[in-house]
Formats: structure tokens, sequence, C-alpha cells
């Protein structure tokens, strides 16, 4: 093929820069001989922006999932976290000088320069949040199981789907788009019902959202978001546009840019992608991945999965925490409806609204309740503080649910329930279906222990433990 470089140069020369990043960008995603030179003039043209687009984003991540085994890849890397230090990037730097480290631990280079930026952030506790998609670090060791006696197949258990609460966020909603909703995380938003007209009454099928995006239809509106299937003309692809219902106060502003600075922190194919931010006509949006399937709440409504099915489910449920707890973000509101089922391709944990890094608590500064009351952890309840176990015991709660048919507390009365689960140890899953092999009812008995320390180690574990579940079975 024709040098890509030269043919950007004269794009740069004629002042078509997007021209010229997607030109790059379709060079290093093709891995071909041009992908380094590629790389190199897309690092120097965000060096330039001072910014980092989303086409080029994406290349430079295949440049870091590439690893850096040859020196040819760590002297690329290098120059890439060199991008992410001049924007202050700092963690994503960091994990681009540790990739570097486990394949050349005496490299001189990555060590000073990660050992520059430790100390530029010390005393300041965690990086700060990047504004753009970083990188996952390595899992942790798993951690062996105990071997126990070969466990009895599920695959003949025949359970009733669980008959929810009425304020239980299961009820059906078949979607094509990425996310929706959260009347349940206490943001104080507008009314869904409301808000989404008032979103469809500005942004009606036809209209171009920021010049860009195309209104194709609404596929999805809850408490505090309606989502729109759009055409990104910029692109030529079409996406999810999720609109916020802000009330205008400082605290659902706050909420939008965490859910937007965590959610693009997190680069992994069980964590759903989002693409790009702006506002109009006093409406804050994100564009994201157009996924076509049903969250999990959804499925179940109907039927609940075989169980080799969820396991797998589970299993990538896990893969997703695992990538961002490894970049210290605790989603919080882990639950059926956060988690979706693609018709082709893996699950996806979506909509991290009311997630925070690890350090947070689980209380506002007003001490409202954030969370979804069947799916809770003992800690939140109590405003303790939140860490990756909050979202293990949440997970936990989805197992009991997927493999028995029921909760493990319900209750109509709100305050109720969130006392069971701060106090009240659930009822064994094999009393509720005793065809539970003893090694999953053991796993999921120790994701809903009260205390955080007793629970399994990390996602990872977790996620360890259901694939020997899924081996046994068969």
């Amino acid at each position: 093929m024709s040098d890509p470089i030269a043919a950007a140069r004269d794009l740069l020369n004629a002042g078509d820069v997007a021209g010229a990043e997607r030109l790059l960008a379709a060079a290093v995603l093709d891995d071909d001989e041009h992908a380094a030179r590629a790389a190199r003039a897309l690092v120097a043209i965000c060096l330039r922006a001072g910014e980092i687009s989303y086409r080029s984003q994406q290349a430079l991540d295949a440049v870091a999932s590439r690893g850096a085994a040859l020196p040819v890849q760590q002297d690329l890397l290098l120059e890439l976290a060199g991008l992410y230090r001049h924007l202050k990037i700092d963690d994503a730097a960091l994990e681009i000088y540790d990739s570097i480290l486990r394949s050349s631990p005496t490299h001189l280079g990555a060590r000073q320069a990660r050992e520059e930026v430790v100390a530029r952030n010390a005393g300041g506790g965690l990086p700060g949040l990047p504004d753009l998609d970083g990188f996952g670090a390595p899992p942790p060791p798993a951690v062996a199981t105990e071997p126990i006696k070969r466990p009895r197949s599920l695959a003949d258990v025949d359970v009733v789907p669980v008959s929810p609460p009425d304020d239980a966020p299961l009820a059906g909603r078949k979607v094509e788009a990425a996310a929706k909703k959260k009347s349940a995380s206490g943001s104080g938003g507008s009314s869904g019902s409301g808000a989404g007209a008032e979103v469809m009454r500005n942004f009606p099928p036809g209209h171009r959202i920021a010049d860009r995006y195309e209104v194709i239809e609404r596929v999805g509106r809850g408490g505090s978001a309606t989502v729109l299937k759009v055409i990104d003309h910029e692109l030529e692809e079409t996406c999810a546009l999720k609109v916020f219902h802000l009330s205008g106060a400082e605290a659902d502003l706050q909420r939008f840019k965490r859910e937007v600075s965590l959610s693009r922190k997190i680069v992994h194919e069980n964590v759903i992608k989002l693409y790009d931010i702006g506002s109009e006509a006093g409406h804050y949006f994100l564009t994201m991945e157009l996924l076509e399937g049903e969250d999990l709440g959804s499925l179940i409504k109907h039927d609940l999965p075989e169980p080799p099915r969820a396991l797998t489910l589970m299993m990538e449920a896990c893969a997703g925490l695992q990538a961002a707890h490894a970049r210290g973000v605790v989603h919080r509101d882990i639950k059926p409806a956060n988690l979706f089922v693609q018709r082709t391709g893996p699950l996806k944990v979506m909509d991290f609204g009311i997630a925070k890094p690890a350090d947070a608590t689980a209380l506002t500064n007003t001490g409202i309740f954030l969370g979804t009351p069947q799916f809770v952890s003992p800690e939140q309840v109590r405003g303790k503080e939140v860490s990756a176990a909050t979202d293990l015991y949440s997970l936990g709660v989805v197992m009991y649910l997927l493999f028995t048919g029921t909760l493990p507390f319900t209750d109509k009365d709100i305050f109720a329930l969130l006392m069971k689960h701060a106090n009240e140890r659930p009822e064994a899953p094999t009393a509720r279906n005793p065809t539970i092999p003893p090694l999953l009812e053991g796993l999921i008995v120790s994701c809903l222990e009260k205390d955080p320390r007793r629970r399994p180690e990390s996602a990872d574990e977790v996620k360890e433990t259901l694939g020997e579940v899924l081996r046994r079975l068969g």
C-alpha cells in the first residue's frame, strides 16, 4: 500500500487534521509495516493539539495492548507514556511503564520515568482521574480453590423466575442501546417521564445534536437519562447517545462528570465503551457503543438462563469488574439491570453513574443512600467505606438469584430490606435449589458475607471458581 505517513502529512498541510488522524489510526489498527511510524505520528499530532481524540485513542490503545516484548515496542511505548505525562494522565503512563518493566525489568528509562511520576503524585493519594481511556492492569494471581467432591449437574434444574417486589428494578426492558435509568440511585434528578418527554421534544428523530449526531429513535428511558440511537456523521457509524436528566444541581453535574471520567478509564471487552461527551440545549450527553440484546434483568423476567450459560455470564461480569477494580473503581450498583447480555458478543458491565474511586463512602454528603436495595451491600447500608468487595457482595446476590430463582432477601418495606442485608444471614442456596453443587454454594455464601474481609479477595478469584464449577459440570 502507499505510505500513509506521507498521505497524512499532505492532509495536515491542507488543514485536514481529522482526515490525517483517520488515515494514521487505520494504519496502526492494521498492524502492518507502517504501524509504528503511524503511531508516532499520532502521538506527535496529539502533543501538538494538547488532547487525544477518540479515533487516536482507539489506535493508541491498540499499541499498548500489543505488549512491550521487543525493543522497538518499548521505544514506542515510552513515547506514548510521554504523551500521557504531558497531558497529566499519570495513571495511564504508569501502566505503560509497568508493562515495559514486566517485559524488561532492567529497563532504566522506564524505571526512572516511573519513579518521576510516582514522586509527582506523592502525597496526593491516588493519581487524578483521567479524562481518557487507560489500560487495564494485569490480573492478580488466581487463588486456588480447595478441591471437593464432584458436584451434581445443574443442567436439569427446574426453577421458576423470581417475582420481585413492587419496587424491584427487574421490570422487562428490551432495548438496543447500551445503558439507561437509575431511578433508585438517589440522584435527585428530574422524573423520567417528564424529562424524557422534554428530551424528545428537543431532539426529535432527524435532529442533529452538536451538528454531528443524527437522532434515529429513542431506545431507552429511565429516571436519570434517555438513550437515543444516533448516527455519528463524523465517524459514519451508529452509536448510542445518553442524554442526562440533570436537575441543574451541582450534585447532578458532578455525577455526570464522574460517570464519564470513571467509565473512560476502563478499557475491557466486558465493560461498555464510552466515546464522547457534550452538551446542547441545556442537556449534557455522552455517546457509547450501541449494543443489541437486553439487560440481564429483562432476560430473567422471561426465564432463567441454563446453568452453564449463567456461569459463563457471571464469569464475564467478573472480568469486567476486575478491569474496573484494577483501575481503583468500585461500581457500587451491580444488579441484573446493569449487566447487558448481547445477542452476539460478551456481557457488558454498564452504567457507572454512581461509581466512585475505591476510597469513597457509600453515602452522599447529605446522607442520601446510593444503590439498589435488592442488591446493596451491608457496608453501603451502614455508610461505611466501599471497596471491590462491595461489588462482589452485589454480584453474590445476582448469582443467588440466577441459581435459585429467588432473591436472598425481599421486603416491600425498603428500610426493612436494607436491615436484612445489613444484619441477616440468607437462607442457604441449596435450601431453595438442592442441586446447586457445594463449590458454587460456597462461593455464593462467601460473596454474601457481612464482613467484606471474609469475601473473595478479587473478582478474578470468583471467576476462577465459577470456571471450576463449569468444568466440573462437563
